[in-house]
């Protein structure tokens, strides 16, 4: 079972019955996570327990933190914040969030206030009495030096991406606000496709721009590759399921892609990279210019060098990262690159109780891009790892040095940002 239920949790931990941690499974296809008690119910319940059990392990602060925050200030929410104050076990955990809660309304920058502030309107008497000096002085907050910190770390406004920007105004219908794109990886460039066009861009400009001669009443949903300079089209057909597709160079030649991918899916979230020879590897082999048969997708890193690819877990490995040959296609050991191999002396925090979350790190091959919210490549090369450290939250850092740090019960930090103007 997962955390939701707060009353079953809560007899379990009584009971002495080993809970497993809570964290979510990295190799689970669900991007759903069941990490965060559901008060809701636990409110509604007539014979709701005292919550003592769960307040005494830590482990399940950050599932109480998740679902407090995920409460959205309605009459129920205002109800279960009223009943977790009179809770035993509640009213200690309740304190410690919203402690955090009125110290992030003087913590937050411009831009993040009015929420942070929204959210101290709505709670009842008995929360905000729980923290009573942190709300007195985030009603006290000097607006004026909120301003000043906020201009001092850079302004996300400021932001900009012409060829990004150019081409979600030109391919979005009015008031759709670019729900009806497709938008597709191609590293280090980015494919961005309505039903008529596709463009591929990249950090300075428009590289390539294809209207699609797929009929639209035919195509169920697109795919695309870019590989050496060439696009493939490919998409779903309906009416028989098969996958279609063409090269924008050779556009009359339509064929039948020869794929073991998913046919709704068409592409994954997994970056592919582009070899120094010729071709782009996506982690299942190699895609060449002019192939009709599309290679599997999986998450790949690269040091500019060596491969790896990601093992999920099964009946004869933990899961880990391979090394991996892309013109054989052949695996190799269970290793990681040097980036990710030196994570824990980058962040030595507790010692041995660290854990480098190896699934969640990644490093590959960039050019430079000035003024890039994702810093300078070292030698060549954009990553970033990261690291749990219990009792103090993650800690992280890129190949340029970079390094972020958050709180026991935050979210996972999947990288630094860095705005323009920042001091």
């Amino acid at each position: 079972v997962g955390v939701e239920d707060a009353d079953l949790l809560d007899l379990l931990l009584s009971l002495g019955v080993p809970v497993t941690d809570p964290d979510p499974d990295p190799d689970s296809d669900s991007r759903r996570r069941h990490d965060q008690l559901n008060l809701a119910d636990w409110a509604r319940s007539d014979q709701r327990r005292d919550l003592l059990a769960i307040a005494a392990d830590p482990r399940f602060r950050p599932a109480f933190r998740r679902a407090a925050y995920g409460l959205g200030g309605d009459a129920h929410a205002v109800e279960v914040m009223r009943l977790l104050a009179a809770a035993p076990g509640g009213r200690p955990m309740l304190t410690e969030w919203m402690q955090e809660v009125a110290a992030a309304s003087t913590a937050a920058g411009l831009p993040g206030l009015p929420d942070a502030i929204h959210r101290l309107t709505w709670l009842p008497a008995e929360a905000l009495e729980l923290a009573r000096e942190e709300v007195a002085a985030a009603a006290a907050a000097d607006l004026g030096e909120i301003l000043a910190r906020t201009l001092r770390t850079g302004l996300f406004e400021e932001l900009a991406w012409p060829a990004w920007e150019s081409a979600v105004a030109e391919m979005t219908p009015s008031g759709h606000h670019g729900s009806d794109l497709t938008v597709v990886e191609a590293w280090p460039h980015l494919i961005v496709a309505n039903s008529r066009q596709v463009r591929v861009i990249d950090a300075e400009s428009t590289v390539l721009t294809h209207d699609l001669r797929a009929a639209s009443s035919n195509a169920r949903r697109y795919g695309f590759h870019y590989v050496d300079g060439e696009l493939l089209v490919f998409w779903g057909h309906y009416g028989t399921g098969d996958i279609k597709g063409y090269w924008h160079t050779d556009p009359a030649d339509v064929f039948t892609v020869d794929t073991t991918g998913r046919h709704w899916n068409l592409r994954s979230e997994d970056i592919s990279l582009p070899l120094p020879g010729g071709g782009r590897a996506t982690g299942g082999g190699v895609l060449h210019a002019g192939d009709t048969a599309l290679p599997g997708e999986r998450r790949l890193l690269s040091d500019g060098t060596a491969y790896w690819v990601w093992q999920h877990r099964d009946q004869e490995h933990e899961g880990g990262w391979r090394e991996y040959d892309p013109a054989g296609g052949t695996l190799g050991r269970f290793s990681v690159p040097g980036f990710l191999a030196d994570a824990r002396t980058a962040h030595p925090g507790n010692g041995n109780g660290n854990t480098v979350r190896t699934e969640s790190c990644w490093l590959r091959p960039a050019p430079a891009v000035e003024g890039s919210v994702l810093g300078t490549p070292a030698d060549g090369l954009l990553g970033w790892r990261v690291v749990r450290v219990p009792g103090r939250g993650w800690e992280a850092s890129d190949t340029a040095g970079r390094r972020v740090a958050v709180p026991e019960g935050s979210e996972m930090p999947v990288a630094a940002l860095t705005f323009p103007g920042d001091e």
